[in-house]
């Protein structure tokens, strides 16, 4: 497993944003980390990354306690959470190339990174004139660049246009195949997890109602839709 957490836990005061959750993650998968707005993906991925500490609970990455082994789990991950922070006035490859140097990466990964994302005929154009497509393409070049072994995108299609969802989504079923990289990509939109992920972890209310791949999330639902599925597990706490 590349994500094993046990019992993870985050509490603010009276209120328990994640409650027990045991979280599973195959090598080589895309992981559909789905749920309603509030249901606790964010709050789960700030702990996967360690920018927030768990209240209980252990998280495994690559096979090591990320509390004993955090630089090393986090120079293989990289992550784009919320949107990208990046500099208007500079082209996408100076924001890259800014960042690359902080990493110490080698600058032909620049360009390289910029080719996965489909970036390099506008690399040298100002980002302020980028669309919100283009941008979320280059925050998710710059989790590129230190070549990792997982990638974690929280909402990477929100507030996008059709077309801007459609070339995230292009982008993130590449990854396992062409770059080797395992997919954590969490979304409140059934329709995107559908068109992409190969597993999913269905939450809601800080619980893991559902957790396996997606064609056996289909079988449990008799032929019906996928939504109706999802509906069933947020209204009826994972009973179909």
């Amino acid at each position: 497993m590349v994500i094993e957490t046990s019992g993870l836990t985050r509490r603010y005061g009276a209120k328990l944003s994640v409650d027990n959750l045991n979280l599973r993650v195959q090598q080589g998968s895309i992981f559909g980390f789905l749920g309603p707005n509030g249901a606790g993906k964010t709050t789960t991925i700030r702990m996967l990354l360690g920018l927030i500490r768990p209240t209980a609970g252990t998280i495994h990455i690559f096979n090591q306690e990320l509390s004993k082994h955090r630089k090393a789990i986090l120079r293989r991950t990289g992550a784009l959470v919320e949107s990208p922070s990046y500099y208007g006035h500079l082209s996408g490859y100076e924001n890259l190339d800014v960042i690359a140097r902080l990493l110490q990466v080698p600058a032909k990964r620049v360009d390289e990174v910029l080719a996965i994302v489909r970036l390099t005929s506008v690399a040298k154009q100002a980002v302020k004139g980028y669309s919100l497509g283009m941008k979320q393409r280059l925050g998710i070049a710059a989790a590129l660049l230190g070549n990792p072994d997982l990638l974690i995108l929280d909402e990477p299609t929100n507030g996008l246009d059709p077309a801007g969802i459609h070339e995230i989504r292009a982008l993130i079923k590449e990854m396992p195949a062409q770059n080797g990289i395992t997919v954590v990509v969490s979304s409140h939109l059934l329709s995107e997890i559908d068109q992409m992920a190969t597993h999913v972890g269905i939450i809601d209310h800080g619980k893991l109602v559902f957790q396996d791949s997606i064609e056996k999330l289909r079988a449990r639902g008799h032929n019906r839709s996928l939504e109706d599925i999802f509906l069933d597990f947020v209204d009826k706490g994972g009973s179909l």
